[in-house]
């Protein structure tokens, strides 16, 4: 018979729990508790068909050896029979009914020597085949529940080793899906302390991407400040430099108002000496003419000397005019040489402003340009922690549901 422990890992397949065994539940479904029930139930429905099983087999077998009891009465009364002598008929004449009453002990003659001589032998021999073939007919009732038995019993047993088998399934599957559930759960556990962790990087992300974009702010400001008051000193050095480049431009002008008049004043000297030098060819023409006058009247060597005094006082005349002509020419050039390197002293100065107000404003538009790229990057930082942070409040709220589920 089969044991609890035997019954515990069975399922039952009667008419109550076909549905169960066959039905759309999926067996993963079924408690612990659920399957402690029915493996109950199962063990004492199989207690009860074992039983009676048990009382049909033992009835079974008590009917078959009353049976086989009765088989050898009968051959051994028809035995007899064959053997008995005619005298003992006329005794049984007396009791023709005696075989009916009881089997066990007298019987007729066999009616295959005297069917027709003798009624009461040929009746018994009727009674007597009827009553063999009533036992045959229940001999083969007898065996054919006997084989419904052996049936039912190998039925009982595959059905019992297949509610074994699967009730051993369903405990491997049970703990695995125990185990696997302790799996997922302590997967869930490092998740959410990486989850922990994450939101704790990304808090700390936050606070630096706050603080940056503070620093930024003051940067920006600054940037802006120090913009104002570049601007503030472009513009005073430009206006210094318009009011010095304008001096200057004054000054050239009234050195070429000078040169200018210095010119005409050469252009003057210039005629002079041209009218001059016609006078004195002129009077060189006269002199002459007196000349010859007064060699008729002087003597040569007064005249000599006289002529030789007048050359000496001409060519100091003409040496000092052509050393002032030589010293102007001189002022002249030293002015021009002065006014040439202030020209090109204010040309250079006018580049180097040029160059230096390009310079700043290019470095400008460069701090201007980082300042918004840093902006910029700052902005899309900001979003990603932004989609981080709703991304990690998702997955968080997944992983507590599950967790919840799992617990539940």
């Amino acid at each position: 018979m089969t044991s609890r422990s035997d019954l515990r890992d069975s399922r039952r397949l009667d008419g109550p729990h076909l549905s169960l065994a066959t039905g759309d539940r999926d067996p993963l479904d079924i408690t612990a508790s659920e399957l402690e029930r029915h493996a109950l139930e199962l063990g004492e429905h199989l207690r009860r068909q074992q039983a009676s099983l048990d009382h049909r087999e033992a009835l079974i077998h008590s009917q078959l050896a009353d049976l086989e009891s009765q088989r050898r009465r009968l051959r051994a009364i028809r035995a007899d029979r064959d053997s008995s002598s005619m005298a003992d008929e006329g005794g049984d004449d007396d009791n023709p009914m005696h075989d009916v009453d009881d089997a066990a002990h007298v019987l007729p003659m066999s009616t295959a020597r005297a069917p027709e001589h003798d009624p009461v032998g040929a009746l018994r021999e009727h009674e007597l085949e009827r009553r063999e073939a009533a036992l045959d007919a229940f001999a083969a009732k007898v065996e054919r529940e006997a084989a419904e038995t052996v049936t039912a019993r190998r039925l009982l047993e595959s059905q019992a080793a297949d509610l074994q088998r699967r009730e051993e399934q369903l405990g491997q599957q049970t703990e695995a899906e125990r185990l696997d559930r302790e799996e997922q759960q302590s997967e869930l556990c490092r998740r959410a302390d990486s989850l922990a962790d994450a939101e704790q990087l990304l808090s700390e992300q936050c606070r630096i991407a706050e603080v940056e974009r503070e620093q930024l702010a003051r940067e920006r400001a600054a940037f802006a400040k120090e913009c104002q008051h570049a601007q503030a000193d472009f513009a005073e050095q430009q206006r210094a430099f318009e009011a010095q480049w304008e001096r200057r431009r004054r000054q050239l002008q009234a050195e070429a108002e000078r040169n200018h008049r210095h010119a005409q004043a050469q252009s003057e000297v210039r005629r002079e000496l041209t009218t001059m030098h016609r006078e004195m060819l002129e009077l060189g023409i006269a002199l002459q003419e007196i000349w010859s006058d007064l060699a008729r009247r002087v003597p040569l060597p007064a005249l000599a000397n006289s002529l030789l005094h007048l050359r000496a006082q001409l060519a100091d005349t003409y040496r000092l005019e052509r050393d002032a002509l030589a010293s102007e020419r001189q002022q002249l050039q030293s002015l021009a040489h002065r006014l040439a390197e202030h020209k090109r002293g204010l040309e250079r100065r006018r580049n180097e402003l040029h160059h230096w107000a390009a310079r700043r404003s290019t470095e400008f538009e460069e701090q201007a340009a980082q300042l918004v790229a840093r902006q910029h990057e700052l902005s899309r930082r900001e979003a990603d922690f932004n989609n981080e942070r709703q991304e990690w409040a998702h997955r968080r709220r997944e992983l507590e549901s599950r967790f919840r589920e799992l617990i539940a």
